[in-house]
């Protein structure tokens, strides 16, 4: 099973959704090729103090899949997720960095020659 997390959201607002489209293959030739919505897997309300944008898809040491995203309303948010369903079965996320906590950096020169 192939999974597509996607993004949808207003400009300038934390009115968003991620949801998730499955797939039992890539290949357009074959006749199992079929996109199929799955739907919400989690979404932002003005009143919430993140934005439910930017999927990325992680696993942790012993297996278990997570779901990063978010950045410019409070930081990083991560959700479970489970399989097969690819959906998150607790979904409050939990916060993983603050745009206070954000590394520094600090200019380099480029070498010249």
């Amino acid at each position: 099973m192939y999974y597509l997390y996607y993004a949808a959201s207003t400009w300038g607002h934390n009115q968003s959704v991620i949801g998730l489209a499955t797939n039992e293959t890539l290949d357009p030739a074959d006749p199992a090729y079929e996109w199929v919505d799955r739907g919400e897997v989690i979404g932002s309300q003005p009143d919430d103090d993140y934005n439910a944008i930017d999927p990325g898809i992680v696993e942790d040491g012993s297996g278990k899949p997570w779901m990063a995203f978010g950045s410019y309303w409070s930081g990083i948010r991560m959700v479970e997720l489970d399989w097969p369903s690819g959906k998150s079965p607790t979904p409050t996320p939990s916060r993983c960095t603050s745009p206070t906590a954000r590394p520094t950096r600090t200019p380099s020169k480029r070498p010249t020659s």
